[in-house]
C-alpha cells in the first residue's frame, strides 16, 4: 500500500480503494486478493473499512479477520495472513521511520497456538533467512514487543480496550541502529517521554525491509480471529506521525530540530559544580570534554552518561573546559567552554554555633572595649574587621 492513513482516507462500509501494488496481482486496482490470501473473491469480508467500535463518531477504523484455512501461499509463508504491506520495499540501511498505530482486540478473542503478529518490519527477500526483525504480537494472553526475538510484555490481552503503539526505528547494518516503542493504554504515549523499551544494534536484514500491518498467525487453528485497527500513521519523525495519525498532543509534542544541527545544554561562560545535567538536542551523538570523547548516546533523551546520569565535576580540574556535543556522523557539532568550580561552599552556621564562635572572639580580645571603641572612633584600625571584637559583633549580628 502506499501511504495508507488513516483515520480519515475511508468510509465505513465502502471497499478499501487506496494504492496497493502487492506484485502477485499488479493489475488489481484495490486492495482485492493480493493483500491476503489470494482469495478468488474480493477482500471485503476479511479487511475492511467499520466505525470505531466504543465512540463511532470518531474516524473510520480497519477490521481485519483471519479464518482456519486462510493460508498464504506468496513467498512460501506458513501462516494464516489479512494484512497491509506497504509497497515498493524501502527499508534500507539509513531509513529513520516513526510508525504509530492503535488496535482493538474484540469480545471473544483467542490466543493462537504459535504466533500472531499485527504490526511488523520484515527482513528483505534476499536476506538469507528472512522474516520479521521487529513485531508487536498478541500471544498467550499478552500484547508484546519484540526484536530480533527479545520480547518485551506490556500487559494482557483486554478484549474490547483500546492500546497505543508508537514505535521509532532507524535501520542500520551496524551497532548505531535502533528500535524504541512506546506503549499505554486508552490514550495515546507520550512520545517525548524515555520510551517503555528500546533495542539498539545491528538491524537491518536484506536490501529492503518493509512494514506490514493486519493479523498473521500460524495456521492450524480451528477458530477466527480478529483485530480492529483504529489508527495508523508512517512518518520520517515521530512529531509528524502523531500528527499525521490524529493523536492529540500529548506532553507538548513538537517537530524535532533539523536533521543536520545539534546543540548542548552546558552554557558558554557558565560556571558548573558538581552533578550536571548535559544534554544534547539531537542523535545519536558524541559528548567530549576538552576533546576526549567521554559518552556516546544513540537513543534520546540524549544526555550524559545515560537517561538518569550526569557530569560528576569533581573528576575534573578547578578552571576552564570545553564540553562538545557532535552527531555521531560527524555533520554537525557544537561546544561551549565553561568554568569548573569545586570548591566546596560551606553551610551556614547555626545560631547556637554563631554565638560559640562569637564567645571564642571574644575570649580572646586583649582590650576594653573602651578602649578598643575609642581607638575605633579614632580611625586607628585600618580594617576593624581583623578585630576581635568587631568580628564578635559581626557574627552576633547573623543570629536570627
Amino acid at each position: 500500500m502506499i501511504d495508507i492513513q488513516l483515520p480519515g482516507t475511508i468510509v465505513a462500509n465502502d471497499k478499501l480503494t487506496f494504492g496497493g501494488s502487492y506484485p502477485i496481482n499488479p493489475h488489481d486496482t484495490g486492495l482485492n486478493n493480493y493483500d491476503c490470501n489470494s482469495y478468488p473473491a474480493a477482500i471485503n469480508d476479511r479487511i475492511f473499512p467499520v466505525a470505531h467500535p466504543s465512540n463511532p463518531t470518531r474516524s473510520t477504523c480497519v477490521s481485519y479477520e483471519v479464518r482456519p484455512g486462510d493460508k498464504q501461499p506468496h513467498y512460501h509463508a506458513s501462516g494464516e495472513r489479512a494484512e497491509l504491506w506497504y509497497e515498493p520495499h524501502d527499508g534500507v540501511v539509513g531509513t529513520r521511520d516513526a510508525v504509530v498505530s492503535s488496535w482493538i482486540v474484540p469480545a471473544g478473542w483467542q490466543s493462537p497456538g504459535g504466533w500472531c503478529i499485527i504490526l511488523q518490519n520484515h527482513g528483505g527477500q534476499d536476506s538469507p533467512s528472512p522474516s520479521p526483525w521487529f513485531v508487536v504480537s498478541l500471544m498467550n494472553g499478552k500484547i508484546s514487543a519484540e526484536h530480533h526475538h527479545d520480547s518485551y510484555v506490556f500487559g494482557d490481552i483486554i478484549p474490547g480496550r483500546e492500546f497505543f503503539c508508537a514505535v521509532d526505528t532507524f535501520l542500520s547494518s551496524g551497532p548505531d541502529g535502533f528500535a524504541r516503542v512506546w506503549m499505554s493504554w486508552d490514550t495515546p504515549p507520550d512520545t517525548t517521554k524515555p520510551p517503555s523499551v528500546s533495542w539498539t544494534g545491528e538491524n537491518q536484514q536484506g536490501t529492503t525491509m518493509w512494514w506490514k500491518v493486519g493479523l498473521y498467525r500460524n495456521a492450524g487453528e480451528t477458530f477466527a480471529n480478529r483485530v480492529i485497527q483504529t489508527t495508523l500513521a508512517r512518518r520520517p519523525s515521530m512529531a509528524e506521525a502523531v500528527v499525521a495519525a490524529g493523536w492529540p498532543k500529548i506532553g507538548g509534542v513538537v517537530p524535532p530540530p533539523p536533521l543536520n544541527t545539534i546543540q548542548g545544554s552546558i552554557v558558554t561562560n557558565s560556571k558548573i559544580q558538581g552533578a550536571v545535567v548535559w544534554t544534547a538536542t539531537n542523535g545519536p551523538c558524541v559528548f567530549t570534554v576538552d576533546g576526549a570523547a567521554e559518552w556516546r548516546e544513540n537513543l534520546p533523551p540524549y544526555r550524559y552518561n545515560g537517561d538518569t546520569g550526569f557530569l560528576d565535576t569533581t573528576t575534573l580540574t578547578d578552571g576552564w573546559h570545553t564540553f562538545r556535543v557532535a552527531l555521531a556522523d560527524g555533520s554537525a557539532s557544537s561546544e561551549s567552554r565553561a568554568q569548573v568550580m569545586n570548591i566546596p561552599v560551606p553551610p551556614p552556621l547555626s545560631n547556637a554555633e554563631l554565638r560559640d564562635q562569637a564567645v571564642v572572639a571574644l575570649k580572646a580580645t586583649t582590650i576594653s572595649y573602651p578602649d578598643w571603641k575609642s581607638r575605633l572612633d579614632q580611625g586607628k584600625y585600618p580594617d576593624p574587621s581583623k578585630t576581635k571584637w568587631q568580628q564578635a559583633f559581626d557574627l552576633l549580628a547573623r543570629i536570627k
